[in-house]
Formats: C-alpha cells, sequence, structure tokens
C-alpha cells in the first residue's frame, strides 16, 4: 500500500475513534463541506469543515470534543474566568464586547486545544505536536486580531 494511503487511512481511523467517543457522550458529529469548525452546545453538535485536509479535521475535532469537556464542566471554567458567559446562549452585547469577555474566550479556545490533546492521549491517538501547536496557534491568533 503507497505510504500516502496509510496515511490517510491513519488519519480517518483516528477521526473515527474520536467520533465513537463523542457519540458515547451523546453528541452529534456531523462532516460538511464550507462550515466553520465548531461545537453547539444547546444542540449536542460538533461540526467539522470536510474541505480541510484529514489531519487538521483530526485536530479540529479534538480541540471542538475540547469545548464540549469544558462545558460539561463549566463551573470551573467560569469560577476561573467568572467575567465569561458564553456558556450554551452566549452572552449579552455589552458583555461580548468587553476586554474581559475577549480574554476569557481566549482562554476557553486555548483551554479547549489542551483539553483535545489530553483526550487523544486518553484514547491513545497519535498526535503530532508541533503540527497540533501550529494550527492552535493561527486559530487561537484568528481571535486575537478580531
Amino acid at each position: 500500500m503507497e505510504l500516502y494511503t496509510v496515511i490517510i487511512k491513519n488519519w480517518h481511523n483516528s477521526i473515527e475513534r474520536v467520533v465513537d467517543w463523542a457519540e458515547s457522550r451523546g453528541l452529534t458529529v456531523n462532516f460538511k463541506r464550507g462550515f466553520e469548525d465548531q461545537y453547539i452546545c444547546e444542540d449536542r453538535l460538533i461540526e467539522i469543515n470536510t474541505a480541510n485536509s484529514p489531519e487538521h479535521r483530526f485536530y479540529a475535532l479534538l480541540h471542538e470534543c475540547g469545548h464540549y469537556l469544558i462545558y460539561k464542566t463549566s463551573s470551573n471554567f467560569v469560577r476561573d474566568m467568572p467575567m465569561y458567559k458564553g456558556f450554551c446562549g452566549g452572552s449579552d452585547g455589552r458583555t461580548a464586547r468587553s476586554k474581559a469577555y475577549h480574554v476569557s474566550l481566549v482562554a476557553e479556545e486555548i483551554e479547549a486545544w489542551k483539553r483535545g490533546r489530553a483526550l487523544a492521549r486518553r484514547l491513545d491517538l497519535s498526535v503530532d505536536n508541533k503540527r497540533y501547536d501550529d494550527l492552535m496557534a493561527k486559530c487561537v491568533y484568528s481571535y486575537i486580531k478580531s
């Protein structure tokens, strides 16, 4: 079997393992082209953009599962970031425009990436830490710039 095919198959197997984990917790995972990677807590739904590479999809899926893990224990996150009101229902416009809210949003994004990597370790899945960190930096920076 060609090396490229083996690598792609490994990413798909890793994705399947994470999907199985998510579904065992009552989450639905949808793969759609052209949609933003996201976790919609009200719907217990994770959406992953299929326009990205399999490796990117795997890391994004881990990250979105990280959001689920944060929301599952949201009282702990809110204790550490009391200005954050973004859990399942959002915040009012005034809060969402505050500097404190934006700082806590960036903190949540970083925490979701950390929890995603920890989930991969628990599931005994391989992560290229440099590439994972590069994607994390790119994604987190997009929140800093906005």
